[in-house]
């Protein structure tokens, strides 16, 4: 008795095809924007300032052990943690924030 073969259409492939392309679209510019937030924390992460004003301080911490394997891949970064000074403005910690779901933010001063 003869295996029965897996058959296919090739409209059906080219379906697979385009929903595996817009899913790797949609992750790429993902990592692309949360690329841009982590450059942008990086220069404005100013660890420490001669004068003690730490007006305009953002510390993150990076954590990339529960990222997804393909993420990995695409080269992106979990941010866990960040701290924003108090004069940040809300746009400032809302770009980050809807950047890096995962993160909490805290502000500095306590």
């Amino acid at each position: 008795m003869p295996f029965p073969r897996f058959h296919f259409r090739l409209r059906t492939l080219l379906i697979v095809v385009t929903a595996f392309c817009c899913w790797l679209g949609y992750q790429v510019n993902v990592v692309r924007r949360r690329a841009g937030v982590e450059r942008w924390l990086e220069v404005h992460e100013i660890p420490y300032t001669p004068n003690g004003e730490e007006s305009h301080v953002w510390c993150f911490i990076v954590d990339d052990a529960n990222l997804p394997w393909y993420r990995k891949l695409l080269d992106d970064h979990a941010v866990t943690w960040f701290a924003y000074p108090l004069n940040a403005t809300a746009e400032e910690v809302d770009s980050v924030q809807s950047a890096f779901p995962e993160a909490k933010g805290h502000p500095l001063g306590f």
